[in-house]
């Protein structure tokens, strides 16, 4: 049975590992890419699957991670660790729209990881959300593509984001298989809970999983239902996720991962639901 480490922190990378049957060099435009190992949605798809494709920026992207297998903190850079460039771009300019026009071309993007967003400098406002502005530049490329998963904000913004880009992305033929992902944290919009993306495949594509969705679901328990209905075979070592706090290299041991059981009661049924 394979191994394989995953990198996101909400399993955007496991969930495109599914739905694409472990599938070997694809490509991907990972929008809003971040550090290069440390809440990677593409990381993974690169380094184990042989995928390939596109990454845009405009933060620093070195840093340094725990590890808890080697009890160490390791020292990451962009260009050391990954063979997929690193684009510094503002991905709500033309810019955007003329460089996946130019390199993109006719190729089918297989995944598009779409998370795009400006921290806030005051503690109380909420981070300004660029991942429509971005979504209409690509739709406005003509390229095609076969999923994306579309950071919202539901929690925090409503339906500002979430709508809007629900209406172009039904329009280009694609139907969300996850409609509000959950998350933990806190939230702004009252019985948002921590919803924040949704998860869109295109019906020329998946035809078998026309059917399948789910709504206001923590992340976890979408990837475990996709990895039922697709029959999934791996063990799975979640770097980053907190959707396992057993296997988050962030907690040292046991006694830190019961902590936070203990502290925040949802993680328990998480803590025990791998498949492996």
């Amino acid at each position: 049975m394979k191994n394989i480490d995953f990198y996101s922190f909400e399993q955007q990378d496991e969930f495109i590992i599914n739905i694409f049957d472990q599938k070997q060099n694809g490509f991907f435009l990972d929008v809003g890419c971040s550090h290069p190992v440390l809440g990677s949605n593409t990381y993974a798809l690169e380094k184990q699957f042989g995928w390939n494709g596109y990454c845009f920026d405009m933060d620093m992207l070195d840093g340094t991670y725990w590890n808890a297998t080697t009890q160490l903190y390791e020292t990451v850079s962009w260009h050391s660790d990954r063979t997929a460039p690193w684009i510094y771009m503002d991905v709500k300019s033309p810019e955007f729209t003329e460089f996946l026009k130019i390199n993109v071309k006719d190729t089918v993007v297989d995944y598009i990881s779409l998370d795009v967003d400006k921290p806030s400098t005051m503690p109380d406002q909420p981070n300004e959300i660029f991942s429509l502005a971005a979504l209409y530049r690509i739709l406005d490329s003509n390229i095609k593509f076969k999923s994306i998963t579309f950071e919202h904000e539901y929690r925090t913004w409503g339906t500002t984001y979430k709508n809007p880009a629900a209406e172009v992305l039904r329009d280009n033929g694609f139907f969300p298989i996850v409609d509000n992902m959950k998350i933990w944290g806190g939230h702004v919009v009252p019985d948002s809970i921590g919803y924040t993306e949704d998860w869109w495949v295109h019906k020329d594509y998946f035809r078998d999983l026309i059917n399948v969705r789910y709504s206001n679901i923590w992340y976890f328990d979408a990837v475990l239902n996709i990895r039922r209905i697709k029959d999934s075979k791996y063990i799975g070592h979640r770097h980053c996720s907190m959707a396992y706090p057993k296997q988050h290299d962030v907690f040292a041991g046991e006694e830190a991962a019961k902590g936070c059981i203990d502290r925040d009661p949802w993680w328990r049924h998480a803590y025990y639901s791998d498949l492996s």
